[in-house]
């Protein structure tokens, strides 16, 4: 049994930029993080980042004045 090239192809782009978000992630996480370090966010489960993100983004979106009814 033999894989397609383009398949191949396929799952190594999907893996690529599923990293390239990883990385996205771990670094805005960093930067906006109030002092979570970059090798504290490569610790964290993907759960722990996810719920970080949303936090920060609520928080974010809070600081620049829009409304509750407005984060819907």
């Amino acid at each position: 049994m033999q894989v397609p090239p383009q398949e191949i192809e396929a799952t190594v782009n999907k893996a690529n930029d599923d990293a390239k978000a990883l990385l996205k992630e771990v670094a805005e996480i960093a930067v906006y993080g109030n002092g979570i370090t970059y090798n504290e966010c490569w610790n964290m489960s993907y759960e722990e980042r996810q719920i970080i993100v949303d936090v920060l983004t609520t928080k974010a979106d809070k600081m620049s004045g829009k409304k509750k009814k407005e984060f819907l």
